[in-house]
């Protein structure tokens, strides 16, 4: 008995309740993201959803790509949301990884127009395997060209050249003037809500345009490792 009042309980409960659509603001906004069952669309503000980017865009090729959004307010018998993070999918990344690359992985913190701080993780992927000491500058030189872009635009304005590839476009032609880059990935980008803005500084890096006049004329294995002979080892 018990638990068949249960079950007529739960019947009633979902009867109550009815589909509300979810659309985006900022960034493609008036998109559908789609539809959530709740009785009161009160309830579903503050909770976040997320999203493949081929559902948003259309675009076959960035179905390794999920956005994160959460609903901030109910209108009209429809829910608003906003995007607060972006992320690509872990066997994407090691699908463009292949034999004979170097992949250099580095995240840090930047502050955006808007007061916003933003946790972001990074991957690089060179042509040919580099040594340390040219992943270490290049590591440099991506924290200090993110953290300026990311402080003239607000979170949103970001966002949209993170999602169009804007923004990857820029820093990696920026970077390939120190060492020729492959492909450049945001594994990660999140709004820390409880981050401190206040402790994320961005130094001059002054020896940059240097560098890059340094090794923009150099070939592409000037940074590689050289390869060991087999015949070493006997």
């Amino acid at each position: 008995m018990a638990k068949a009042k249960k079950a007529d309980t739960s019947v009633q409960t979902w009867k109550k309740k009815k589909w509300i659509p979810i659309f985006s603001e900022k960034v493609f906004e008036n998109n559908q993201l789609g539809e959530t069952p709740i009785d009161e669309g009160e309830k579903a503000v503050g909770k976040t959803t997320k999203i493949n980017m081929l559902t948003i865009s259309g675009d076959m090729k960035k179905q390794h790509i999920s956005l994160t959004y959460r609903i901030h307010s109910y209108r009209e018998g429809k829910l608003y949301a906003l995007p607060i993070g972006y992320e690509i999918s872990s066997a994407y990344l090691k699908r463009i990884v292949r034999r004979g690359r170097d992949r250099i992985d580095y995240s840090f913190a930047v502050k955006t127009s808007d007061d916003k701080y933003v946790d972001m993780k990074f991957a690089l992927i060179t042509r040919n395997l580099v040594y340390n000491s040219v992943k270490s500058i290049m590591k440099k030189a991506l924290e200090h060209e993110t953290k300026d872009l990311a402080s003239k635009s607000d979170f949103y304005k970001f966002f949209i050249e993170v999602t169009n590839y804007k923004f990857h476009n820029r820093v990696k032609a920026m970077l390939s003037k120190i060492y020729p880059l492959r492909q450049i990935e945001i594994k990660s980008l999140k709004i820390n809500e409880k981050g401190d803005i206040s402790k994320i500084k961005n130094p001059p890096f002054k020896g940059l345009k240097r560098l890059q006049e340094k090794y923009k004329t150099i070939k592409e294995d000037a940074g590689r490792p050289p390869r060991r002979n087999p015949r070493d080892d006997r």
